[in-house]
């Protein structure tokens, strides 16, 4: 019996990394194909704007999730004491068969608080804040390497070509608010 296939599972970090490579491995995939046509005339771009509305429709999907509360494991990098950096990327080492198959795709979830966006929507860490996000008591056990549940509520997922669009190198930055810190998963 075949496994399904991947979703946006909130509850589950591994799955939805699947889900993501997946369906930016469409984009990559199809990018030169709707790109061969209009290379070698412009008026033929029938190819290319169906391509271009297919990443409308994923965007579109990726707004759907928007709101929805999700509770994923996270990396402490660093204890401060402003509060706790975790990370979550592809790299993460729940499952060491994720890292290959994601070349190409860069995914990262950032933990961040309302007011916290940039004008570009970047930020360069994730710090859960002592005594809102996190207990002092609970990030005194912490070391970094440990990994930690981190709920909170999806707030923006922003998909999109990381050079002049091209979707050979996909990114796919996911914007959590309201984060929690939980329980510890593993030392």
């Amino acid at each position: 019996m075949e496994a399904p296939p991947p979703e946006f599972n909130p509850k589950d970090l591994n799955e939805t990394f699947r889900w993501a490579y997946k369906r930016a491995k469409y984009f990559r995939d199809n990018e030169d194909k709707a790109q061969a046509a209009v290379s070698q005339n412009a008026l033929n771009d029938e190819d290319w704007r169906k391509f271009l509305g297919e990443v409308d429709a994923f965007r579109d999907e990726l707004n759907r999730h928007k709101g929805e509360t999700v509770a994923w494991k996270a990396t402490v990098r660093e204890i401060t004491g402003k509060g706790v950096e975790v990370g979550c990327s592809f790299d993460q080492k729940f499952d060491p068969s994720l890292y290959r198959p994601f070349l190409g795709l860069s995914l990262y979830v950032k933990f961040i608080e309302d007011d916290k966006f940039d004008e570009y929507g970047y930020l360069s860490e994730s710090v859960l804040p002592l005594d809102i996000a996190i207990s002092r008591d609970f990030a005194k056990t912490l070391k970094p390497g440990d990994v930690v549940t981190v709920e909170g509520t999806l707030a923006k997922i922003d998909f999109r070509g990381l050079y002049k669009n091209k979707y050979h190198n996909t990114l796919l930055n996911i914007y959590v608010i309201n984060a929690k810190a939980g329980k510890l998963v593993m030392k």
